[in-house]
């Protein structure tokens, strides 16, 4: 019986001291629901492998409707549920790229990015290792690179990779809101 009331005394006291943590506010505030955006993401992968050499081209994301290398463009897809597809200014806020590399002993670098011939950077992301190798991060809340528009250079972000043998090939995710 002692045994039971020290538990139930103990199992009290414990109750007690988590009544009395402080509980963090999960509520989101309406200043911060109003500023919240939805989260889109352009993927693309190179379909065939592409020679190492010092930093080529090796993969061009656009939006669908457009062909790669087409200076002038085919018109966006304007009823396209996304933004950039659209041809709507976006904000990048993200990437995941991965190069993948033919010999795992092969030393690989890449860069990512745009013309956007706007405020920001031209390259916003960049990476490398042995063998395959994958970067991926976010800028802080609030900051982004502006992209987008009807423009082809406005609208384009390109991969470009380097590797001392071997082949390469890319996979890359943009993440962005709009704008």
């Amino acid at each position: 019986m002692a045994q039971v009331t020290r538990l139930s005394f103990i199992t009290s006291l414990t109750a007690l001291a988590l009544l009395a943590l402080p509980i963090p506010d999960l509520a989101v505030s309406p200043a911060e629901a109003q500023t919240t955006k939805t989260v889109w993401s352009i993927w693309r992968r190179n379909v065939a492998w592409q020679p190492c050499g010092d930093f080529n081209f090796t993969l061009s994301l656009y939006p669908h409707g457009y062909m790669q290398n087409d200076g002038n463009g085919i018109p966006y897809q304007q009823n396209s549920s996304y933004p950039y597809d659209a041809g709507h200014p976006i904000t990048v806020i993200g990437w995941s790229i991965t190069q993948q590399l033919s010999d795992n002993n092969a030393i690989g670098s890449w860069v990512a990015g745009s013309g956007h011939g706007g405020d920001g950077a031209d390259v916003f992301a960049g990476g490398g290792g042995v063998g395959t190798n994958h970067s991926r991060g976010f800028f802080p809340p609030g900051t982004g690179v502006p992209q987008g528009g009807t423009a082809w250079i406005n609208t384009r972000f390109d991969v470009y990779g380097k590797c001392n043998t071997g082949m390469q090939m890319f996979d890359a995710v943009i993440f962005y809101t709009s704008p």
